[in-house]
């Protein structure tokens, strides 16, 4: 009579199994149509979330609270993704965080949008994106960090913009 295998035998087949599981599910994944309206909404919502931490909540204490690192995680990202709707708009599926690469890929017309939405020239433009490049991660990571800056004004204005065009196309 044959033995039954012990559990520690399985093991390796279980993850052999587990691991072909998740190397379909990530080729599936590839495979699907990303929307670009989706991803607008998803942005839409990160803005309305650091518009809300932004507002000032008075305290029992008579003090004003407003969590200003959530407020600007959620700018930045929802900056990245209006990059990302507008480029899926344009023909161009982009990844990462950094907001000037994915700036850059933007279609003329829309730099130039951006730049007279924001009154910026295009070069101006291109440096104040690049200030707020990497702010996503930045901020999201800053308790690894001595301190972190950010034109907030000029991120949440940007932004601001990204939704407007992202709304016009």
């Amino acid at each position: 009579m044959s033995q039954m295998p012990s559990n520690k035998a399985l093991l390796p087949d279980k993850f052999s199994a587990a691991l072909q599981i998740c190397r379909r599910a990530r080729r599936y994944m590839g495979e699907i149509q990303m929307d670009s309206q989706q991803i607008s909404n998803n942005a839409s919502s990160f803005f309305m979330a650091a518009e809300r931490c932004l507002e000032k909540r008075l305290l029992s204490t008579g003090e004003f609270h407003m969590p200003i690192v959530p407020a600007i995680v959620c700018a930045a990202f929802s900056t990245e993704l209006f990059l990302k709707s507008i480029l899926l708009k344009e023909g161009i599926a982009a990844k990462g965080h950094e907001l000037l690469k994915l700036h850059n890929k933007l279609s003329e017309s829309s730099r130039n949008y951006l730049a007279a939405e924001t009154s910026l020239t295009e070069h101006d433009l291109r440096q104040n994106v690049g200030s707020i490049s990497s702010t996503f991660v930045d901020w999201r990571y800053i308790y690894e960090k001595q301190y972190a800056k950010v034109n907030s004004e000029f991120l949440l204005k940007y932004c601001e913009a990204l939704k407007k065009l992202s709304s016009t196309m």
